[in-house]
């Protein structure tokens, strides 16, 4: 019987988009770490530049509010994006919700930060404050952490798990950290292309951030199944987005120094991994976002009606609750379409395609957009 790993609650934003939208309006940089889903989420050529790749990124998150799933790669790879107007802090209430693909015991939790437009010149070029999440004052939480990745060498032979055949390379990327620690990023069969980003001319990689304690258990203790706990609040690609704990609040703000500082208003928003840890053939941690919604817009746009999609697998079966049509298609890594179903508004049950095994990513489209992605596991 095939397994398919995924629990999931999506919320679909249809409309039109006004001024004041509440969705992001600018990618203004995207700089992941090397991963199993870099140069995939979005798909990259040899021939893309890093401009190509941020037009890329901008189609696949700005304007809506969960569109294509967008990898950060390992610890510390990071998305920069904007709003085209300041986002409030409104007190005692959440003002952001990200989108990405978090779901039971499958969280890549990233932290989040803000930043003014203080001296007004429309880009993110002034002081950046972390979102003090759950995980802020343990003591396993590294700050001022920084990690080199390196390019494998274009002669490196992969040196393949002696157990488990979907580990290709226990020794794909090289990194090591300031402060002595050091171990590689494996490659598994699922992913075959580089993990490094293509668009990079250089050999390596720096990324400098707060590391958040290691949240996967290997729960049969033979690297068989792997389990990716949730942190309580305050961090991207952690909480299902169903939850409430998805949404952050700009009253969570500290500075460098760990103090609170008070935001009545920010511009922009800094997403990156927050973990650095390699599980077995289900690959590294990658945050993975889709979208970040200003909520206090979205109240006030009347253009705007959302619906609930929930998805849920048992046996052989996929549940899908729509409050309204949709369709569900079902894509591998590759980007071929593997299948095809239209989704009645009310409860729909699909079967698990036969015969088909590895990571394919799920998407549900309602008036021509993108409005839920979710990765799958079949094995």
């Amino acid at each position: 019987m095939k397994k398919w790993l995924f629990l999931a609650g999506c919320t679909l934003s249809m409309g039109v988009c006004a001024q004041n939208s509440p969705y992001i309006n600018k990618v203004y940089e995207y700089a992941p770490a090397p991963g199993q889903f870099v140069n995939v989420m979005p798909g990259v050529t040899p021939e893309d530049t890093e401009t190509t790749v941020l037009q890329k990124v901008q189609t696949a998150i700005a304007g809506k509010a969960n569109g294509s799933l967008v990898s950060l790669g390992a610890w510390g790879g990071y998305i920069v994006v904007g709003f085209d107007h300041p986002v409030n802090n409104l007190p005692e209430e959440v003002d952001l919700k990200i989108y990405g693909n978090a779901m039971l015991n499958a969280s890549e939790p990233g932290l989040v930060m803000v930043a003014q437009d203080a001296n007004a010149n429309g880009l993110p070029d002034d002081a950046w404050y972390e979102l003090k999440g759950s995980e802020h004052d343990n003591e396993l939480t590294l700050t001022d952490y920084q990690v080199v990745y390196h390019r494998p060498a274009s002669d490196h032979l992969p040196t393949p798990h002696p157990t488990q055949n979907q580990v290709s390379d226990l020794c794909y990327i090289q990194w090591e950290a300031a402060n002595g620690e050091k171990g590689y990023l494996e490659k598994n069969t699922f992913h075959t292309q580089d993990y490094f980003p293509l668009w990079i001319k250089e050999d390596t990689i720096v990324r400098r951030g707060t590391r958040l304690p290691n949240n996967t258990i290997d729960k049969n203790g033979d690297g068989t199944y792997y389990a990716t706990g949730t942190y309580e609040w305050g961090y991207a690609d952690n909480q299902p987005n169903g939850k409430d704990a998805s949404c952050v609040d700009i009253d969570w703000a500290v500075d460098e120094n760990g103090d609170k500082t008070h935001l009545s208003a920010i511009d922009f928003v800094k997403v990156y991994t927050g973990v650095l840890q390699s599980n077995g053939w289900t690959g590294e941690c990658s945050t993975e976002i889709a979208g970040i919604v200003d909520l206090h817009a979205l109240k006030s746009d009347h253009n705007h009606t959302i619906y609930n999609m929930y998805i849920k697998q048992m046996n052989d079966n996929i549940y899908i609750y729509a409050e309204a049509p949709a369709i569900f298609v079902l894509y591998d890594m590759l980007g071929n379409k593997v299948c095809e179903e239209d989704l009645q508004a009310g409860e729909n049950t699909l079967k698990i395609p036969a015969h088909r095994k590895g990571i394919f990513i799920a998407c549900i489209y309602a008036n021509h957009q993108i409005h839920c992605t979710q990765k799958i596991h079949i094995f």
